[in-house]
Parts: structure tokens; sequence; C-alpha cells
């Protein structure tokens, strides 16, 4: 059922996450063990935290993000804490914010630098609200550095010249096809 929903409801991905989230859940609930499943399950129930906490339903952002704690795995679990931290931030709760981040990033690896820039700049902001404004411009500072040798963003500089850019490189890629 709810891969029949996110299907037939491709293209309003945010408003039926959180139903297709209720349905993976009803399945894993019913004895389905597919790993797949469990990962369209996290991933629905994210998306369904996300949506909550841009209408600002924060109760109901933390109830998914709770939900998908309990199906992450290693791998998918930092992400998740992320979201709860960024719901703690938001709520005021910046010292429950900070230990969540903390608890990120003693699990973060080589190979997480975005994720770890975004923890250090999330802890970052939270640490200037707390006073501890030492440890907020050394942070900041780390989130940057985190991302040093990684391909830059697209998206640099204003709107009208990331339109540019990206007009730009469409030329050039129809011209090698040519």
């Amino acid at each position: 059922m709810a891969e029949w929903i996110q299907a037939a409801a491709r293209d309003r991905g945010v408003e039926a996450a959180e139903l297709a989230a209720f349905h993976y859940g009803q399945a894993l609930a019913y004895g389905e063990d597919d790993p797949d499943v469990r990962r369209r399950a996290f991933e629905s129930l994210l998306t369904a935290s996300d949506a909550a906490f841009s209408r600002a339903d924060f109760e109901a952002a933390k109830t998914q993000i709770e939900r998908a704690l309990e199906l992450a795995d290693d791998d998918d679990r930092p992400a998740a804490q992320l979201a709860l931290a960024r719901l703690e931030y938001t709520e005021g709760h910046w010292d429950a914010a900070l230990e969540e981040l903390a608890l990120i990033d003693a699990q973060l690896g080589p190979d997480d630098a975005e994720l770890l820039s975004d923890v250090l700049a999330l802890r970052s902001r939270a640490e200037w609200l707390t006073g501890r404004w030492d440890d907020a411009f050394t942070d900041a500072h780390a989130a940057v550095a985190a991302l040093d040798g990684l391909p830059e963003s697209w998206i640099v500089g204003t709107p009208a010249e990331a339109i540019e850019k990206l007009v730009k490189e469409a030329e050039s890629e129809g011209k090698k096809e040519k």
C-alpha cells in the first residue's frame, strides 16, 4: 500500500509521506522483515517529520523522528538524530540540542564531511545562543573547513548567478552531445 501511495502521488511526495510512513509502519508491525521496506519506512518518516516541522507542528515532527530512530541502522541514525537536534534547537532546548549534536559528532567518520559540517554549523548556533562564543566561532570555522576539498555547491552567489551557471552548463552539455 505504501509503495502504491508513493507511486500514485509521485508529484506530492511530502504530502504523501505521512500516509506512506503509516503504511510502512503497519507492514513492519505485521511482520514484514524486508530491509528495503524498513529503509523506505525510515525515509518516509524523516520526510514526514520535515513536513510537520515546516508547518510548525513540532509534536508531530518529534513523533515521526522518534519512530524513524527506532528503525534506523547505524548509517541512518545520524540523519535522524540531526533532525531531532534541529527540532530541539528550534524549540529553544539548546542544551538538549548540544547533547544530541555531540552524540552525532562521535559517530561520524571521515566520509561524513557534509553531515559533519551541518552538525558543526547547528552546534555553533546553539553555542552562540548559550553564551559559548569562543566555541561558536571555533565550530563555525570547523563547519566550513569540513567541506574543504569537496566540490563547490552549484548554488554559489545570487540566484541569478546560479541560474546563469546552470544555463552555461546545459549549453556546454548540449555542445558535447552534438
